[in-house]
């Protein structure tokens, strides 16, 4: 059985305080979006101030 992972590092000021849930969502979205445009279900996200957070992809 194959499975998809997502790893998010939350520690950048992109996740303080009330933007937490915002951001998550937003990266979550950023995924969705490739995966329906046919990208590779790999890669990388930034956070809104351009720092690399989140990976992705099967295992």
């Amino acid at each position: 059985m194959q499975r998809f992972f997502v790893s998010i590092k939350t520690e950048n000021d992109a996740f303080s305080g009330d933007q937490f849930e915002t951001e998550i969502a937003r990266i979550l979205r950023q995924i969705a979006d490739r995966l329906e445009a046919g990208q590779r279900a790999c890669g990388s996200v930034q956070d809104v101030n351009g720092n690399r957070v989140c990976e992705y992809g099967t295992e």
